[in-house]
């Protein structure tokens, strides 16, 4: 069916007419007049919206103008009339008088509570009445009982009087029955210590009700590792009595994870190497909420690397924790790092606390060849040092395996001292341009965030950075990056440094919630002031992963190129590592 030109073009116009007739928003607005034109200025002063989608939102906007002016002291402030035209309404109103308090008397309230909540009878002796204020006065007595025992305290005005222009009226309240804690009663998931969740939520059994308290139980219970709520937490009150209900489910938080790479064994050959990592990661094995970890390395080159955490909450049922860390590194055949570090926590909640700590070091060199008194290698030495630290950690995810959201804080600064120690059979003179005690400073910053980008996108931000300062620093106890875990693209534990900060930006596309699919990109600053001299470089690596989950457990794989010291980037060189973690 064919149809003309003109036609054509009178259809498309009729369907425009027609697409705007439908489609167009329709304004109403809105203007406000004092009926005492006198008056106008007052209304002036009050901000409201003007324009509206919808007919009914005048009112609701009429009706917050009319609580404004009550809350300027016009407690009778009404609409006279309404001039409701198609598009537009105009709204006349009366302020009648304003009122002020003659006075508010604070009743059969205790005096020390009244001034206690920051209120004072004399304020109100003709202060203009302000309907919200009188609100906020009583909201603050009913938060205040609650917090005190009382979740059922109610407050009313007594004895008002309207006078003319001024109002009076007295406080009357209603405490209630005085409340304590019974019990907390656990349902369904019960492998935690009684004590354990007392310490946590800042609940026991016999303290006064407080609601504050009770409000951040969903948080509290939010932080701990290895549990969550099946069901919100409620209250029951029997015979002056409360018990707080508790229905947890066992979180999959325990972690067996194994990481197995190949890379370069050197610039030189394209010769590959396997490097491997295993972690142990336990919770709650003797319901404490106890965390032990253990972490093993193999970085190549015949050197490992094993590190053991071990920590304990709610020492003797006080918010004290105490935790214990040991880290052995084994350098091939060079030599042999051994660190201690006992440690006391303060909790704040579940992850978050403070921490004071000691490190205990030692260093002992392996087969040193001597010759003519004088070690082959001068960059190694045996060596302690001992350092005390203090330490905050905090950390806020929406969920800890793939978060979409959040943040983790951990800042540590130490302070302490190095001696180098005297091997027998190296001649003294050696040592004699060498400081043998010195002082020490170390300073650690690690900072991740994860920003959400749309639906299901997530911008990772980690940042690593660690400094240590002394008269004579040796190589084998400076810092050691690059690999998997730290700065991607780079031979694991391959730089050394006395400094350095590493920044990485990932983007993660979300497929579910222990899957997603990444591109990162990372650079570092590092530092080498080991020995008599000192370098630097800022070295930089990319590259891209996914993690995917099965039944069996959830695999990566990820691929990283790197470049540093001014070198070009070598396809030859790249960085590929394949992990499998289950939860258990």
């Amino acid at each position: 069916m064919f149809i003309s030109l003109k036609k054509f073009f009178a259809l498309i116009l009729f369907l425009i007419f027609v697409g705007n007739s439908s489609f167009a928003q329709k304004n109403y607005k809105l203007e406000i007049k004092a009926s005492e034109k006198n008056e106008q200025y007052i209304l002036n002063k009050i901000k409201y919206t003007k324009t509206f989608v919808t007919k009914s939102e005048i009112k609701k906007a009429l009706d917050i103008f009319i609580l404004k002016l009550q809350n300027e002291s016009y407690i009778l402030a009404s609409i006279d009339s309404l001039n409701e035209q198609e598009n537009k309404t105009i709204a006349y109103i009366s302020l009648n008088e304003k009122y002020n308090w003659e006075r508010l008397g604070k009743g059969n309230l205790n005096p020390l509570l009244f001034s206690e909540l920051g209120f004072d009878e004399k304020y109100f002796i003709g202060a203009d009445f302000n309907y919200q204020y009188l609100i906020d006065i009583e909201e603050s007595i009913i938060t205040y009982y609650e917090n005190h025992g009382h979740p059922f305290a109610s407050i009313s005005l007594d004895s008002i009087n309207i006078n003319q222009s001024s109002v009076s009226a007295v406080i009357h309240c209603e405490e209630g029955p005085l409340i304590r804690i019974d019990s907390i009663a656990m349902i369904g998931f019960a492998d935690i210590h009684p004590h354990y969740i007392q310490q946590l939520i800042h609940i026991k059994a016999g303290d006064l009700y407080n609601e504050s308290n009770i409000k951040k139980i969903k948080d509290q219970l939010a932080s701990i590792p290895f549990a969550r709520e099946k069901s919100p937490y409620y209250i029951s009150f029997h015979n002056e009595k409360a018990t707080i209900n508790l229905n947890l489910e066992k979180r999959r938080n325990n972690v067996f994870d194994g990481i197995v790479g190949l890379q370069p064994k050197s610039t030189i050959d394209n010769k590959m190497m396997l490097t491997g990592n295993l972690k142990l990661k336990l919770y709650n094995s003797f319901k404490r909420g106890e965390l032990i970890n253990i972490d093993w390395q193999s970085p190549g080159g015949g050197s490992q690397n094993i590190k053991i955490e071990l920590a304990y909450p709610y020492l003797l049922n006080t918010p004290i924790g105490v935790d214990y860390k040991f880290k052995l590194f084994k350098q091939d055949t060079s030599f042999i790092n051994l660190t201690n570090s006992p440690g006391i926590r303060f909790i704040i909640n579940g992850s978050n606390y403070l921490k004071v700590s000691s490190d205990f070091f030692s260093s002992t060199m392996l087969n040193t060849e001597i010759i003519n008194g004088i070690p082959s290698n001068t960059e190694h030495l045996d060596m302690k040092s001992v350092m005390g630290n203090l330490e905050i950690n905090l950390k806020h995810f929406d969920y800890n395996f793939n978060p979409r959201k959040g943040w983790y804080i951990n800042f540590l600064a130490g302070y302490g001292t190095k001696n180098i120690i005297k091997q027998h059979d190296i001649d003294n003179s050696f040592y004699d341009s060498i400081p043998l005690n010195s002082q020490q400073l170390k300073l650690k910053s690690h900072l991740e965030f994860f920003i959400p980008l749309f639906k299901r996108q997530t911008l990772r931000i980690w940042s690593l950075s660690e400094i240590l300062k002394g008269d004579y620093l040796v190589r084998n106890e400076l810092y050691r990056i690059g690999g998997f875990s730290d700065f991607r693209g780079f031979n694991e534990q391959s730089i050394y440094a006395s400094t350095y900060s590493i920044l990485t930006l990932e983007w993660r596309l979300l497929l579910e919630r222990n899957s997603y699919l990444n591109v990162f990109w990372n650079k570092a600053y590092v530092e080498d002031r080991s020995g008599s001299s000192t370098t630097y470089d800022q070295p930089m690596g990319f590259g891209a992963g996914f993690s995917f989950e099965t039944k069996a457990g959830i695999f990566a794989l990820s691929y990283a190129l790197g470049q540093q010291l001014g070198n070009p980037i070598e396809f030859s060189q790249a960085k590929i590592h394949f992990g499998y973690m289950a939860r258990f």
